[in-house]
């Protein structure tokens, strides 16, 4: 890609400046991955979005052709296999949902919402019924809220931890 655009050209011809040796052709790759596989995430997430508005409408079909192309973009996202399997839930389809829940517990073991729905789908006497049997896709509303409450709340922990840090070495230059 670099090649393509002409990058390490223009980068090699900076030679004599104070800018430090260029990246290798090895670090440039890692980086262009890195930077493929963050944005493939975000496009899965926001396929993962349109699977549950199709869900929250009964149109699984659609709902499922979302999941499909969201782990195809990240097939390390927990939250389609979560969807997923909160949508073959609601379709009765319980062995496809154990197994998309499974699935998501291996990608992220600490998925409260799979886990809640795991439970559901395998409670003894119930054979599998999808969590309170919410109509309209309502399950799969909860399932995103639980989502994107989380990862909120993460970013939020991760600023306060910041700002906390800052605190303290100010509070140390104070005492100087």
């Amino acid at each position: 890609m670099a090649e393509a655009l002409g990058v390490m050209e223009m980068y090699e011809g900076l030679g004599g400046s104070t800018l430090a040796a260029p990246p290798s052709r090895a670090g440039l790759e890692a980086l262009r991955a890195l930077l493929k596989d963050h944005v493939n995430a975000r496009w899965a997430l926001e396929a993962v979005k349109q699977g549950v508005a199709a869900a929250k409408q009964g149109n699984y079909a659609d709902a499922h052709k979302c999941y499909e192309r969201a782990l195809e973009l990240d097939p390390r996202s927990a939250e389609a296999h979560v969807a997923r399997g909160a949508a073959h839930a609601n379709q009765r389809a319980f062995p496809a949902a154990e197994a998309d829940l499974r699935a998501a517990l291996r990608l992220d073991p600490g998925h409260r919402n799979a886990a809640a729905y795991l439970e559901a789908v395998l409670r003894p006497g119930t054979t599998g019924q999808a969590p309170q049997q919410r109509p309209d896709g309502e399950d799969i509303k909860r399932a995103l809220e639980v989502v994107l409450k989380a990862r909120k709340h993460k970013r939020k922990s991760k600023h306060k931890s910041k700002h906390k840090k800052k605190h303290k070495k100010s509070k140390r230059r104070r005492k100087d």
